[in-house]
């Protein structure tokens, strides 16, 4: 049976136990600096998000720039001649 924790226990010989170590302890000093400050979540992925959020920038930017080129007038109809559609062109070779 479990002995009972009272107040006069305080005062035992006894040698008190440690806590367990946790991994999350085996990443800090042994030097008490304040208050345990929260762990970075910062890693390769979160890289390769920032350079995708500058990519896409950069390609909005562009994307921008590329159309305020072109202006609002519509661009001019290609002229097509297509022999052989009666479009007065020469008839083909051999008939």
């Amino acid at each position: 049976m479990a002995r009972r924790r009272d107040d006069d226990d305080e005062d035992d010989d006894l040698p008190k136990r440690k806590p367990a170590r946790s991994e999350a302890d085996d990443d800090e000093d042994d030097f008490d600096d304040g208050p345990p400050r929260k762990k970075s979540k910062e890693d390769a992925f979160t890289g390769l998000l920032v350079i995708s959020l500058v990519a896409l920038i950069v390609a909005a930017v562009m994307l921008y720039l590329d159309t305020s080129e072109l202006g609002t007038a519509a661009p001019p109809q290609p002229s097509v001649n297509v022999p052989g559609l009666g479009g007065g062109g020469a008839a083909p070779a051999g008939q």
